[in-house]
């Protein structure tokens, strides 16, 4: 009379365990990298509209209660950038709006004069414009993918790659 064993042996449990944790790995690398890459356009949907939002504020004139007329601009550090009002971004002014980046997201390469873009006034256009230096490149150092925004003399986006 034969006795058949009910059962697994243990080899194939860790060929069951292993395969798991193989597709487990997988699965979550795939989601870590996708919440990396969310970050990262939230980030530049959250930039690009404050930059069309100055932009906007230097072609209408808005003084926002100031008593004269002056240029809105953005300047840009490694991990936030900041909205200021006049020709150039001064540190210390207090009406300066900083926005810092989610955490993980920076600016990889700051390709634009003295690291700020100021729109002039009326017209919105980029003052000074230099054509080599007129692109910006933000980084999610969690997964490694990168945006860059070209912008042209008139201050429009004219590429997101």
């Amino acid at each position: 009379m034969k006795f058949l064993k009910k059962g697994f042996t243990i080899v194939e449990l860790i060929l069951v365990m292993g395969i798991i944790a193989i597709l487990s790995s997988l699965i979550f690398m795939d989601v870590f990298r996708s919440k990396g890459n969310i970050a990262l356009i939230t980030t530049m949907d959250v930039l690009i509209s404050d930059l069309k939002n100055q932009q906007s504020k230097a072609m209408t004139g808005n003084t926002e209660g100031r008593s004269t007329n002056a240029p809105y601009g953005v300047y840009f550090e490694q991990n936030k950038y900041v909205l200021f009002h006049g020709p150039n971004y001064t540190s210390n002014n207090s009406t300066n709006f900083e926005v810092s980046l989610d955490q993980g997201d920076q600016f990889s390469q700051i390709k634009l004069p003295n690291s700020q873009i100021v729109f002039a006034l009326a017209s919105g256009e980029i003052e000074p414009f230099d054509p080599a230096k007129n692109s910006l490149v933000i980084k999610n150092t969690n997964t490694g993918s990168e945006k860059t925004i070209i912008f042209n003399k008139f201050g429009v986006i004219t590429d997101i790659n």
